[in-house]
């Protein structure tokens, strides 16, 4: 038996599963249908993910439950990867027919930001400064005129390297 359950000032939201798989969620504002008063906090809701559209504002998730949104999409909720407003646009007042190819073009445009955040990141840079930070937490400061770790992998300047390598 599954519930109707109806959110406001809810987002469409991109996000990938346990497995990797992309798939879309609504966040919103669940509204009490007898009205009663509750906090903010207690009426923040997620879905899990949506398996089917019924309607564009009629939405039943992979666990069964059934949702009705009501109002425009509320675009100030956050992605967890950069999406092309195109993308976000389609949402704007419901689930689109082809949602489910929108989650494609989404993992796309997911795998471009991951690809590129990788690459921003340089791992021999990363381990030099966890090295770094682990030689400074356990009290091994250099001493003054002693190479960094990175000088002994030939990474320091060249000036650094014939000063320290110089034994007259």
């Amino acid at each position: 038996r599954s519930s109707v359950k109806i959110l406001v000032r809810w987002n469409a939201r991109f996000k990938r599963s346990s497995k990797g798989e992309m798939g879309v969620i609504v966040e919103g504002f669940l509204v009490d249908p007898q009205g009663a008063s509750t906090t903010k906090a207690e009426m923040q809701w997620k879905t899990s993910f949506i398996q089917d559209r019924e309607t564009a504002t009629r939405l039943r998730t992979s666990s069964g439950s059934l949702y009705i949104l009501q109002g425009a999409c509320d675009p100030t909720c956050g992605q967890d990867w950069p999406l092309p407003g195109f993308i976000l646009k389609k949402f704007k007042t419901g689930f689109p027919t082809d949602f489910q190819d929108i989650i494609k073009v989404a993992d796309e445009e997911a795998n471009k930001a991951e690809a590129l955040a990788a690459l921003a990141s340089d791992p021999e840079d990363e381990e030099e400064e966890e090295e770094e930070e682990e030689e400074e937490a356990s009290g091994k400061k250099r001493k003054a005129g002693k190479p960094s770790t990175a000088a002994k992998r030939g990474k320091a300047p060249k000036e650094a390297k014939h000063a320290s390598g110089n034994t007259k």
